[in-house]
């Protein structure tokens, strides 16, 4: 790819717990990259997750649409990520990522 940045546009992101699905809208829904930098996106609750007893397991699915700028071909990748909440308290209570699913289009 040289030092063309590459341009993410997150789509079709949602949090699973094991009785609910919670939609997100991403706030931004596109970071422009270079090779080996960092792009954050903002995607904000739009209810509360609780849960009843711990430990907990949260799935978090999303896909990135991306291309080089200028454009040579537009590709998805996606993943379905698990993570672990182990207790309420403050801290490090997550455990995880494990990549249940990866997709490449």
């Amino acid at each position: 790819m040289g030092g063309r940045l590459v341009e993410y546009e997150l789509s079709n992101v949602f949090i699973e717990t094991e009785t609910k699905r919670y939609n997100l809208r991403p706030k931004s829904g596109k970071v422009f990259s270079n090779p080996g930098s960092v792009g954050f996106f903002d995607v904000p609750l739009e209810e509360p997750i609780s849960f009843e007893e711990f430990p907990a397991t949260v799935w978090v699915n999303f896909d990135f649409i991306y291309d080089t700028s200028p454009s040579v071909k537009t590709r998805t990748t996606g993943a379905k990520v698990r993570y672990e909440l182990t207790d309420n308290k403050p801290g490090s209570t997550v455990r995880g990522p494990w990549y249940e699913d990866q997709r490449e289009e």
